[in-house]
This record gives structure tokens, sequence and C-alpha cells, in this order.
């Protein structure tokens, strides 16, 4: 007979089936941080509990390793056109102006630049341990 534990979302879960699932995850390919593949153009500028504030610069021409983001905000502080290719091999074009502010949900991407400008951006990557503080004290 298995134990049960009630999910966040109200569905019922078996210990056995959280322990299968959390097998194959383990066993997946780690999955690398932008900062440790690509350190020649990725900076961390702030990073604290909440958020990981990122600089990114590179040339024409420039393409990263494999690497995944968590949900981030993204802002251009230059227009530059890359192409981010994603692990099923589909491919995506962006042209991006300066003084854009994009908002991007979690993935796995390589980078590159297709254009004949320098990109140059600020990435502010979420992290999922949120706390909610109830009071008024960091509102001030």
């Amino acid at each position: 007979m298995h134990s049960f534990l009630r999910l966040q979302s109200g569905a019922r879960a078996s210990v056995y089936q959280i322990q299968k699932r959390r097998k194959q995850v383990i066993s997946e390919p780690t999955i690398r941080d932008a900062v440790v593949t690509d350190g020649d153009k990725y900076s961390v500028v702030l990073e604290n509990e909440r958020v990981r504030v990122l600089r990114y610069h590179d040339k024409p021409g420039d393409r990263t390793l494999q690497h995944a983001h968590p949900d981030y905000v993204l802002y251009a502080e230059s227009s530059f056109k890359r192409r981010l290719t994603f692990p099923d091999g589909q491919k995506h074009e962006v042209d991006v102006k300066a003084g854009s502010v994009v908002w991007m949900k979690a993935h796995i991407h390589i980078g590159e630049n297709i254009g004949d400008t320098n990109t140059d951006v600020i990435i502010v990557e979420l992290k999922e341990n949120r706390t909610f503080d109830e009071t008024e004290k960091n509102l001030r």
C-alpha cells in the first residue's frame, strides 16, 4: 500500500510516484548556468535570496553554449538581433530595440548574435523561494 501526499494543486501522489519522478529528474543531464557556461559574456551584478541580476555583452557572430534561465525580465541597453536555438532544435530569431523590456518564462537555449551590433542587456532572474512579508517594514 502506498502512502499518499497532497500536492499544492490538490492532487494526490504516492511517495513511490514522487521518488520515481525524482530519480528521473536527477538522471537527466545537468543544465548549466549561463555564468558558468559563458562567463566571458555574463557577469553577476547583484544577487540575493529573491533575484539574480546579470549583465550580458557580446559581439556580432558570438554564440553561447547551451544554458538555462529561470523566469526573468530582460532590459535591452542596445538594439540587437539574435537567434535562439532550443533543445528540440527549433530556432527563433528576435530583433530587439534599445529600451525594450521583455518578460521571459524559464527556458533552455543557445543564443547567437546574428546582427551587426553588440548585444548589451540586463537580465533580472527570479528565484523560486518567495517569501511574503505581511508587515510594512520593507515598504519604507
